[in-house]
């Protein structure tokens, strides 16, 4: 191993990713044991980034998350990457738009009954927000349930943050209590370590359409979920889930939404920053710039990582709902 330092020049939003990262840097093997022995040299060389390893063992994951590493796959391969630079998001600087909070403002304090209210939790169906990642992103996939499972092993905090609509259903309702047919439309995986939260992946809902609704929700002082495969001990009159319809204005702005809530719950929650990984791009995941997010050189990044990656979060409610009232 030996380290090669290069100076990178500003960040800005226009750049190419080949002006970024240097085409001229290998993919570089690694696994635990070398990882160990030269972590000091791989954390100081800007000139390799990407490294790759068939070493799947939870401790090196754990390892490499903890050093500020962002891992994704390839194949049968897991691919580690210590970035050039970062997006990071301040909470101060959370931009939420004028129209995102018109949208939330409508589907979470309605005037009507019969409107379609949003939600939000953390935590709630994780494996039903795993696979409508991995179902929207199709052969771009990289959230392997290998990768989901290794992150679960190695005892990282890891968390979805799902986005939710509830359509009042007319036929199943009562004057005392209310049936609500829920959708997932928006949802991200990622993980906190100590004061930093890290999102990895996330899809929303961008079309306005009819889709079959995941759950039916019986809202009687508290919410009761029932599952597909147990909606006939509701209703035996029911035997599918009814359809929900995803409004054109919360389909045009449903990744916006989730964005804001979590960077809001995130705040309340007492995190230090949101590690939001890869800089945005011409076109791709310029969401990050719109809500805020600025872009740190690897070493100001790393040096605010290990300020706050061993915090203890007082502030963190033990609820998995989060109040819109905070937006």
């Amino acid at each position: 191993w030996s380290v090669r330092t290069v100076e990178f020049p500003s960040y800005t939003d226009t750049d190419s990713d080949e002006e970024l990262y240097s085409p001229n840097a290998p993919v570089t093997r690694i696994d635990s044991s070398s990882f160990i022995a030269y972590k000091d040299h791989i954390l100081n060389d800007c000139y390799h980034h990407y490294y790759i390893t068939s070493d799947w063992s939870p401790l090196f994951f754990k390892a490499l998350a903890y050093e500020g590493f962002i891992c994704v796959t390839h194949n049968e391969f897991l691919v580690p990457e210590i970035q050039v630079y970062y997006s990071v998001l301040d909470f101060p600087d959370l931009h939420i738009p004028k129209q995102t909070r018109k949208v939330i403002r409508k589907y979470t304090r309605p005037t009507d009954p019969n409107q379609p209210r949003l939600k939000c939790f953390v935590n709630k169906n994780s494996d039903l927000c795993v696979k409508r990642i991995q179902e929207y992103w199709a052969d771009k996939n990289w959230l392997s349930d290998k990768y989901v499972q290794c992150m679960r092993e190695c005892g990282l905090d890891v968390r979805t943050y799902e986005v939710y609509l509830d359509t009042p259903v007319a036929s199943l309702s009562t004057a005392e209590n209310t049936v609500y047919a829920r959708l997932l439309i928006a949802g991200e995986i990622g993980y906190a370590i100590g004061g930093v939260y890290t999102s990895l992946t996330g899809y929303c809902e961008k079309k306005p359409e009819v889709k079959i609704a995941d759950f039916i929700v019986s809202n009687t002082g508290c919410q009761t979920i029932v599952k597909a495969s147990s909606v006939d001990s509701v209703n035996s009159v029911v035997s599918t889930l009814p359809s929900v319809n995803i409004p054109k204005d919360l389909a045009r702005c449903g990744g916006s939404i989730q964005l804001s809530c979590l960077g809001r719950w995130l705040q309340i929650s007492g995190f230090s920053f949101w590690n939001l990984g890869h800089p945005p791009r011409k076109v791709l995941m310029k969401y990050k710039r719109d809500i805020g997010a600025k872009v740190l050189h690897r070493n100001n990044f790393l040096a605010r990582w290990r300020a706050a990656r061993d915090l203890e979060l007082l502030n963190e409610s033990k609820e998995n709902d989060f109040d819109f009232e905070h937006l």
